[in-house]
């Protein structure tokens, strides 16, 4: 099954890059939010499944992202900003969360797209996308 973005090279090359870019934005909220590392585990767990697994791992992403969420939602509510704009921020979260799951999912025809055959192995799209956690984690302990 093809993913709009991977039909033609050029929306393949932006799929591949809002993807990395994502993973980056989301090891950067992952470190501001100052989740444990049991967290950051099952979130690697979860990444490995839906590249091993495409689009048979939806569910079981979608279902991690609606609990760290939640979790969020109960746990960490600053007390600054008013409930309705806190709210409308986890529901922007939870959207962009979503949107990644399913970009992650659909990457593997946007690298066939591409021609990209080193990269056409799933570790090496996990290597990547883990690599975009990290980058995201040290990028939130810099500033």
């Amino acid at each position: 099954m093809k993913f709009p973005l991977s039909t033609t090279p050029f929306l393949a090359r932006i799929h591949l890059v809002l993807l990395i870019f994502g993973y980056v934005l989301g090891g950067w909220l992952l470190a501001t939010f100052n989740v444990p590392w049991f967290i950051y585990a099952v979130t690697l767990a979860v990444t490995f499944h839906l590249v091993k697994s495409e689009i048979a791992a939806i569910p079981l992403a979608s279902v991690w992202v609606t609990i760290m969420v939640s979790i969020a939602a109960m746990g960490i509510w600053p007390i600054e900003i008013s409930a309705q704009l806190w709210a409308l921020f986890l529901l922007m979260l939870w959207i962009l969360a979503l949107g990644l799951v399913c970009l992650l999912a659909f990457a593997r025809p946007s690298i066939k797209m591409l021609n990209l055959i080193r990269w056409h192995h799933p570790i090496k799209l996990v290597i990547s996308v883990w690599f975009a956690l990290a980058l995201g984690l040290s990028i939130a302990w810099v500033i």
